[in-house]
């Protein structure tokens, strides 16, 4: 089984990063963002995914600037 070291985000954390890009979630989706930074940072310490290893900055880098282009893209039209 994988563990690791690092403590994870609180669903509070998360949802503050996620309003400062205007995203909103629940929390059922907290939850599952929760999940899979615990599986990616676990998984980080076995094989490099990515050279980010703090949590908050992984959260940033990797959920927030990726979902963001669901506000700033619009997608009516598209299809």
């Amino acid at each position: 089984m994988l563990t690791t070291n690092a403590a994870p985000l609180s669903a509070d954390a998360i949802n503050k990063a996620l309003r400062e890009f205007k995203i909103e979630a629940t929390t059922g989706q907290i939850a599952l963002i929760q999940r899979y930074m615990s599986l990616l940072l676990a998984w980080n310490e076995k094989i490099n995914i990515t050279a980010i290893r703090d949590p908050l900055e992984m959260l940033y880098r990797h959920f927030c600037e990726s979902m963001y282009a669901a506000v700033a893209v619009p997608l009516q039209g598209v299809g």
